[in-house]
């Protein structure tokens, strides 16, 4: 238990994900608040990282399982994947329901095969990597599938069909799936009984985090591209109406003939969000790189009855 390094860092991340959501949007980054709000996290955060040095053993980060490779790619892994993870799927729904103009329960369910095809890879993943012991290949399938999957995504149009909006999604799902367990059981596998329970929470901490963070930047970019194209694009609007509401709003709010462009606006405003999506997914490809191979207890001792 580690309250002091608690009591440095919640406030930090807090600091972090406030300046980011209000950075461009409710202030402009050039605002005294939002450079306090950077300046606060910088502070806490050094103050963290010195509390974590001193506390040893007891540290939210132990410095002993991050010198261990397989622990600190891990937790990379599990960053990047949950930030591009977050960053399509919390926005895939309202692609469908401002680009596509169907309801929030339809575009939940247009977005269903990104979710199917990731329960399902997960399941497969886990009877693979238990059946013949090894995990590295899915690590690299993974990264290849996601990257792959969130850069198909990212050109995604007003009229995109279903055949490819559909098919994009079960790519991008099934490397999630095959990925998203792979950091927890990797850092089970290379660290010492006593160091799992915290080797494991560190991954799970990394896999919230890069969520956490990533939508944060992520409406912050939708946001302000948002607001950019429609102030070209539909001059006329008034600031006040691009500020206060949705873009799911705005769609009902403008005349019918200017619909269409609020709508490509959008979808342009969620491109440029998915490139960065894309980025971190192909980041798991550098984290992938990095893991090395740890036999399986159980499998070891099968080859050895053999």
């Amino acid at each position: 238990m580690d309250p002091l390094g608690l009591l440095f860092f919640l406030p930090s991340i807090v600091s972090l994900l406030l300046a980011l959501v209000w950075g461009g949007s409710k202030y402009a980054w050039s605002n005294g608040r939002i450079i306090a709000l950077f300046v606060v996290f910088g502070v806490l955060m050094m103050g963290f990282i010195y509390v974590e040095i001193r506390a040893d053993k007891y540290a939210i980060l132990r410095r002993h399982l991050l010198r261990q490779r397989n622990v600190l790619c891990g937790g990379l892994f599990a960053f990047l994947l949950a930030a591009s993870n977050f960053m399509i799927g919390y926005y895939m729904p309202m692609w469908f329901q401002v680009v596509k103009g169907v309801s929030p329960t339809k575009s939940g369910t247009m977005s269903l095969p990104t979710m199917i095809s990731m329960v399902l890879m997960s399941f497969v993943s886990g009877g693979m990597i238990t059946r013949f012991g090894r995990y590295l290949p899915f690590f690299y399938l993974s990264s290849v599938l996601t990257s792959v999957g969130a850069g198909l995504i990212s050109t995604f149009w007003v009229d995109t069909g279903h055949s490819k909006w559909i098919g994009y999604q079960v790519i991008f799902g099934s490397g999630l799936g095959l990925g998203v367990q792979l950091p927890i059981t990797v850092v089970q596998l290379s660290c010492s009984r006593e160091d799992i329970a915290a080797a494991t929470s560190l991954m799970v901490f990394c896999q919230i985090l890069g969520g956490a963070i990533f939508i944060s930047v992520a409406q912050t970019a939708i946001t302000q591209s948002l607001r950019h194209g429609l102030q070209q694009a539909l001059p006329d609007i008034a600031p006040t109406l691009l500020k206060n509401l949705t873009a799911t709003q705005l769609v009902s709010q403008v005349p019918p003939a200017q619909a269409p462009v609020v709508r490509r606006v959008f979808n342009e405003a969620l491109r440029s969000e998915w490139h960065i999506a894309a980025g971190m997914a192909a980041g798991t490809i550098v984290a992938a790189l990095g893991i090395k191979r740890v036999k399986f207890p159980g499998k070891k001792i099968k080859d050895e009855e053999k």
